[in-house]
């Protein structure tokens, strides 16, 4: 079971990465033990590799997650975050995975067999997270 940390602005001795991780291991619980899992059903089903500040807000009040988002993400509560500013290993590991796609096969369309998906909607259909 995933312990919350309940971290908040009243509590100094939190840190800002204690609040990333709990975030993370949120996502992983969410994801059925897979971050992207979680991270794409639970916050970003577009694929954008960003999430909207009040979604985030959100998911946290949904599952009584505590976090001084204002200080992990600033004040803006208009402001789009991307994955990396979340769970920067996590995006760093998906980079690496993109550049080796990109390098190896030319982009995501290059590792289906010709002929095999018709469109990119059923690209897309294939490489969703479920």
């Amino acid at each position: 079971a995933i312990q919350h940390l309940h971290i908040s602005p009243w509590n100094p001795m939190a840190t800002l990465q204690a609040q990333r991780e709990d975030i993370r291991k949120l996502l992983e619980k969410r994801g059925n033990g897979s971050f992207f899992r979680g991270w794409r059903n639970e916050l970003d089903r577009d694929g954008l590799l960003e999430v909207h500040f009040q979604s985030l807000a959100s998911f946290a009040a949904r599952h009584a997650l505590k976090l001084d988002l204002p200080s992990l993400f600033g004040h803006d509560r208009d402001r789009m975050i991307p994955l990396t500013d979340i769970c920067p290993k996590r995006a760093a590991l998906l980079a690496s995975l993109q550049e080796f796609v990109k390098h190896h096969f030319g982009g995501p369309l290059g590792m289906v067999p010709e002929g095999e998906y018709q469109s990119r909607e059923g690209l897309r259909r294939l490489w969703q997270l479920r």
